[in-house]
């Protein structure tokens, strides 16, 4: 084998593994780019909660305010009978 074809056969398996990687590569960014997508939906599903619980918190205070209030009302008024 003279020298010319040995290194034309050393290229091509150059190319070949250059092109594999390049496979792995792209399927490795398809990944990610799923994995980025999840963690979006997941990201805006934990904020959607938040501000559930909040509001939930919100409403919580403040019906046991106006509870409490009307609590002390009645305690006024049946005290001051």
């Amino acid at each position: 084998m003279n020298p010319e074809s040995e290194l034309l056969i050393l290229v091509g398996r150059m190319e070949g593994k250059l092109d594999g990687f390049l496979a792995i590569q792209s399927e490795q960014g398809k990944r990610i780019h799923g994995l980025d997508d999840r963690l979006g939906a997941v990201e805006t599903d934990v904020a959607t909660l938040k501000a559930s619980r909040s509001t939930n918190l919100n409403w919580l205070t403040i019906g046991v305010s106006v509870l409490g209030t009307l609590i002390a009302g009645l305690a006024l008024y049946f005290g001051a009978t």
